[in-house]
């Protein structure tokens, strides 16, 4: 793979460098880009991995710090966001890489890597209890050509805030993340939703269709193998909106006074305590918006598929130093 960047940015420090601002812009431009290529399967294989693509990456990064208070009670605080535009430009003969992952992710010119191209689910028909799917090709019936993208993985904007305060021993810290405008595949909820199989339903299918005339969100109970499959197909029912603000990391420590540390030849003492991963205010209906059931793979993006959710942590320590 080859790339080729180019940035330009600004530093400010205002009032003393009380206010500092750090702001970039940069893109990206990376041809022949390592991905799967297809193959027919007379080949006896699926894929081949090759120099086939070309992917721009452009955006602007924003970083401001302020000294909001400079006597015996210190507070700083900083925010940086951060906004990227991903799209891929060339593939090879232009042909798609489709249906990657639980969540249908593709690769395609135009589009940024990774996008969910799927069905798209308009509700439940009030008559027949049944999914009710768009019909883009208009030839009367749900096939692979009405498939199209239905939501895209990467956020519209990432960010944090910190705040940091001090006075006299006692610093207290507190670092908010958050992500806005990207979507992600809830792939539990094709079996918690299923009506069917061995899995535990959620509450969600005490909602379903039961009779003529019900408007809900949660498709009809049915025995009808057909109905089944067409009623827990794979489609944008699953995708939701995965923006959120996490308390990340809260910090409050106590460093003790050095002329009674000194006594004991101790050159500084810290006690604190620190909670990871508070709280997260999201609409996201799983256990936790920011992961990915394949890693960090590249092209299988903003999919969860009963992911673990990162652990709430909790510590008390001990800064000694002699």
């Amino acid at each position: 793979e080859t790339t080729t960047q180019f940035n330009v940015g600004i530093d400010l420090g205002l009032y003393q460098n009380r206010v500092t601002l750090n702001l970039d812009y940069y893109n990206k431009q990376t041809k022949d880009l390592l991905l799967a290529r297809p193959l027919p399967g007379s080949s006896g294989y699926s894929s081949v991995t090759e120099n086939i693509g070309k992917v721009e990456n452009k955006g602007v990064e924003f970083n401001l710090t302020t000294i909001n208070i400079d006597k015996e009670l210190n507070w700083t605080t900083t925010i940086n966001l951060s906004a990227n535009r991903n799209k891929v430009k060339k593939l090879y003969n232009g042909e798609p890489i489709d249906d990657i992952g639980r969540g249908s992710n593709r690769v395609m010119e135009g589009e940024p890597i990774g996008v969910f191209y799927n069905y798209k689910w308009l509700g439940i028909d009030p008559s027949t209890g049944d999914v009710v799917y768009a019909d883009p090709n208009k030839n009367g019936e749900v096939d692979s050509g009405d498939r199209m993208v239905v939501g895209d993985p990467h956020p519209d904007l990432i960010g944090g805030i910190t705040n940091v305060l001090n006075y006299k021993g006692f610093d207290l810290s507190a670092f908010l993340q958050f992500s806005y405008g990207n979507d992600v595949f809830n792939g539990s909820r094709l079996y918690l939703e299923s009506l069917t199989g061995g899995d535990n339903q959620v509450e969600d299918v005490t909602q379903r269709w039961q009779k003529p005339g019900d408007i809900t969100f949660i498709p009809r109970a049915t025995s009808d193998a057909t109905a089944t499959a067409n009623n827990r197909r794979s489609s944008s029912r699953f995708i939701e909106d995965g923006s959120y603000l996490r308390i990340k990391n809260i910090t409050l420590g106590y460093t003790l006074n050095k002329e009674w540390t000194s006594k004991f030849k101790v050159e500084n003492l810290r006690i604190y305590f620190s909670a990871q991963n508070l709280y997260t205010f999201t609409a996201y209906t799983g256990l936790d918006p920011e992961v990915n059931y394949a890693g960090d793979d590249n092209t299988i993006i903003g999919t969860d598929f009963f992911t673990y959710p990162q652990s709430r942590s909790y510590n008390l320590g001990v800064n000694l130093k002699f």
